[in-house]
């Protein structure tokens, strides 16, 4: 008797085990997504930043030898 509760608690404690790696797995897979959109939205705002910029210094460039 003893050995079959042993074997149930060992299955109980697998279906546990198994459901929080599901769980975890689920997470992680939303984690990476979020991160990537980060990256993404990251890299839109670099560009822009870097269009800004170049714009920023070709009108001062203009700016000073239309003088």
């Amino acid at each position: 008797m003893t050995r079959r509760k042993d074997i149930l608690r060992d299955i109980e404690d697998q279906l546990k085990a198994d459901e929080q790696g599901a769980a975890l797995r689920a997470e992680l897979q939303d984690m990476g997504r979020q991160i990537s959109e980060d990256m993404h939205n990251f890299e839109r705002a670099w560009i822009d930043f870097k269009k800004q910029v170049a714009t920023a210094f070709g009108d001062a460039h203009e700016r000073t030898y239309d003088k």
